[in-house]
C-alpha cells in the first residue's frame, strides 16, 4: 500500500513566516491547527503568539507537495531550509525531523511507561481495543471487488481499472485526499477517481 504525505505550510501575511509541517490527512490535520489556535492551546508558541496579535484572517493554509510516506522527513525539512531552517526569523519551526522524532519518542515513552492500556484509554475504550482484536485475528478481512471498466486518464486516453489501481486510489482517500489530489498523482481525470471510490462493491 502507497502512503502519501501531505507538505503543507502556515504562512502569516503580516510578517511573511512560515510552518512548515506534514500529515497523512491534511483536513483532518488543517482543522486540529485551526482549532488548536482559536483555543490558545497550540503546540508551537511562536505561532499562537502571532496568531493571538494579528487573528485568523492574517494565516493562509496550502499544501505545497505530495510525497511518499518515505520521503516526508526528507521534504518536510528541504522546506523548512528553504524558507531559511529552524534558525531562521522567517519560519515558526524550532524543530527538524530529527530533532521532532527524538523529542517524540522520549515524550510517549515518558508518558506510556508504568501504565496500561486501561490506564491511558480508559476501560471502555481499553476493553472495545482487545475486542476488536480479537475479531480481526479470526476471520479474514473483508475483500473488495474493483470498479469494472475503463476510465480516462490526464492524457485522455481510456485506461483499464486494475485492482492496484483501485486500490491505491482508495487508499488515498481513506487518508483524506480529495479527488483533485489523487487525480494528479495517479494520473487519473477526476470523474474517474470519482466513479472508481463511489462505485466499490462490498463482499463479506
Amino acid at each position: 500500500m502507497v502512503i502519501i504525505k501531505t507538505i503543507y505550510k502556515i504562512q502569516c501575511v503580516k510578517n511573511n513566516k512560515v510552518y512548515i509541517g506534514q500529515t497523512k490527512n491534511y483536513t483532518k490535520r488543517r482543522k486540529e491547527h485551526i482549532n488548536d489556535l482559536k483555543n490558545n492551546r497550540h503546540c508551537n508558541e511562536y505561532l499562537q503568539t502571532d496568531y493571538n496579535k494579528f487573528g485568523v484572517q492574517s494565516f493562509i493554509y496550502s499544501v505545497i507537495e505530495l510525497v511518499e510516506d518515505n520521503l516526508g522527513n526528507e521534504r518536510e525539512d528541504y522546506w523548512m531550509n528553504f524558507y531559511g531552517g529552524i534558525n531562521s526569523q522567517n519560519i515558526y519551526n524550532s524543530m527538524n525531523s530529527i530533532n521532532k522524532s527524538i523529542y517524540m519518542k522520549r515524550k510517549l515513552s515518558n508518558y506510556y511507561k508504568g501504565r496500561n492500556h486501561i490506564e491511558i484509554y480508559g476501560e471502555e475504550k481499553a476493553n472495545k481495543m482487545k475486542l476488536l482484536n480479537s475479531i480481526k485475528h479470526k476471520g479474514k478481512k473483508p475483500t473488495y471487488i474493483p470498479y469494472k471498466g475503463k476510465v480516462k486518464n490526464l492524457n485522455n486516453i481510456m485506461v483499464e481499472v486494475t485492482p492496484a489501481l483501485y486500490n491505491k486510489i482508495h487508499n488515498l482517500r481513506k487518508q483524506g485526499l480529495t479527488y483533485q489530489q489523487i487525480s494528479l498523482y495517479t494520473n487519473i481525470k477526476v470523474n474517474g477517481v470519482r466513479n472508481i471510490v463511489l462505485n466499490s462493491i462490498h463482499l463479506n
